[in-house]
């Protein structure tokens, strides 16, 4: 009776113990790469949504994405648009100037053209947070949502992107 219970001891430990690693192992990862590999984060505020596909997962040793073969089709160069986006107050518009290299976006700056008081608020909160989202990111990643509370700012920078995304293709 006494080696049974032995025997389950040792099996329920070995069962945990690769549990655990198991857990260490995604949770480093997820650490290494700051995202999880073929998710789309939950977009929460202060946060933005950037979809992260599959191949876009493993990394470089300074822990940014590597180049995939989605990013050779961008010309490297400066680029720059203007997007727009609907307001209660009407349509504002944002400028985004982007630096790309081998696909990734190395410089990011935006130019506010606010309208309305509130649109001024929130732009001025986009311009101050969104670059964290934005430089050493895969053009193809950026999907922004929600930034330091910017309303609906980022649908602007969205927009402008689209439009680099296309002047940038081969």
């Amino acid at each position: 009776m006494d080696d049974r219970i032995s025997s389950n001891n040792r099996k329920a430990i070995a069962a945990v113990t690769v549990l655990v690693v198991v857990v260490v192992l995604v949770m480093g990862a997820e650490a290494l790469t700051g995202k999880r590999p073929g998710t789309v984060s939950t977009g929460n505020a202060g946060t933005a949504t950037t979809v992260v596909p599959a191949s876009a997962s493993t990394t470089v040793p300074d822990n940014r994405p590597a180049a995939t073969s989605t990013a050779s089709a961008y010309k490297d160069g400066n680029y720059t648009a203007t997007g727009a986006y609907d307001t209660p107050d009407g349509t504002e518009m944002i400028t985004v100037s982007v630096t790309l290299s081998g696909g990734t976006i190395e410089a990011a700056n935006v130019s506010q053209q606010p309208i309305s008081r509130d649109a001024r608020e929130y732009q001025d909160a986009f311009a101050s947070g969104y670059k964290i989202y934005v430089v050493g990111k895969d053009i193809t990643t950026i999907q922004l949502s929600r930034v330091s509370g910017s309303s609906l700012t980022p649908q602007g920078f969205n927009d402008a992107l689209e439009q680099i995304k296309t002047k940038a293709q081969s």
